[in-house]
């Protein structure tokens, strides 16, 4: 046998060719190793718990746990305000609404609000 093309191949053996791939796609570094980072856990800098490794929070305290994990919070954080001031707007216009109801008829300022709820023909 005057091949050499077994030489080529020869080291992916076991899970090194699972690695190389890995490697290869970027899903992991150099000098990463693979099973060391999924199946440690992510300890708290504040309170020591252990966490899932994907936690986005400490189960114990609820301290972030990477700025990363950090940065998207802060805009899940800045969207929930969003909402809550688009709410408070539509409230404020509601609220307007009834205002200027209750000044045009001011016999509705002294009926309870679950009077005038029956009193609405249904559509």
């Amino acid at each position: 046998m005057t091949s050499n093309m077994s030489q080529r191949y020869i080291h992916y053996f076991g899970r090194e060719s699972s690695r190389s791939i890995l490697k290869a796609k970027g899903v992991i570094k150099e000098n990463e190793d693979l099973a060391q980072n999924i199946l440690k856990p992510r300890q708290c800098p504040n309170c020591y718990e252990s966490n899932k490794q994907d936690s986005k929070v400490c189960v114990k305290c609820k301290m972030i746990l990477s700025y990363d994990l950090y940065s998207d919070v802060r805009n899940e954080d800045k969207q929930k305000m969003d909402r809550l001031e688009n709410d408070m707007k539509s409230l404020k216009e509601g609220m307007n609404h009834l205002f200027i109801l209750i000044q045009q008829n001011p016999l509705l300022a002294h009926i309870k609000p679950d009077v005038l709820s029956s009193r609405q023909p249904s559509t």
